[in-house]
């Protein structure tokens, strides 16, 4: 009787360690190509959340099922909204930088002025970033955003020794449209994004919002 049971329950260990290890396989994701996401499935960090004693997901924290899932569903905003905010800042510090380093020396009176206004707008979207975004901090991140693409218009066709001015700007204009978008889907289901300064990481970021 031994000998005819044994089989069976060297296959149940066999299956159950299977399944735990496509369970732990799945655990984390890799961000989107561009950087961000509107697809909260679609994030460079651990999907589960945590489940230890004095978390939202505990036993005895007293949530129900579908009170847990809609607490996971915000935190997992949260920090789409986070971690997209910190590529954004990211990516304007390198066109910002890109476009001090161009030369001036050949840049009339106007057109010096033109990309002094850029870098100020730039500036000014980085700081609205790095801010608590709620829907009235919004309204003002799409009006700057609007600012730096008529820069671009009134840029754009002038010379040719403008060209690459404008690329930048057009760039920083695809980020904004990304970052907005991403946090429009934030704010439409409640979320605010905390400060997101430049002195602490995405992660500092989260772990304090938990």
């Amino acid at each position: 009787m031994r000998k005819f049971i044994l089989p069976y329950r060297n296959m149940f260990i066999a299956a159950a360690l299977g399944i735990l290890f496509i369970s732990c396989g799945n655990d984390s994701v890799k961000p989107g190509d561009d950087g961000f996401t509107t697809d909260t499935t679609q994030r460079g960090y651990t999907i589960m959340p945590p489940t230890g004693p004095g978390t939202f997901n505990s036993p005895e924290a007293g949530f129900s099922t579908a009170e847990e899932e809609e607490r996971k569903r915000k935190r997992e905003l949260l920090y789409m909204g986070i971690d997209s905010t910190y590529y954004a800042i990211g990516q304007i510090e390198l066109i910002k930088s890109e476009m001090s380093n161009q030369s001036a020396v050949n840049l009339s009176a106007s057109e010096r002025n033109l990309k002094s206004k850029a870098l100020q707008q730039l500036n000014l979207i980085e700081n609205t970033l790095c801010r608590q975004v709620d829907s009235a901090l919004l309204v003002n991140l799409k009006m700057h955003t609007q600012q730096l693409e008529k820069i671009n218009t009134d840029i754009n066709g002038k010379v040719e020794r403008l060209q690459k001015l404008s690329e930048n700007l057009a760039k920083a204009a695809q980020v904004m449209d990304r970052i907005t978008s991403v946090l429009s889907i934030c704010v439409g289901k409640g979320i605010i994004k905390p400060a997101t300064p430049p002195s602490k990481t995405a992660a500092e970021v989260k772990a304090a919002a938990i």
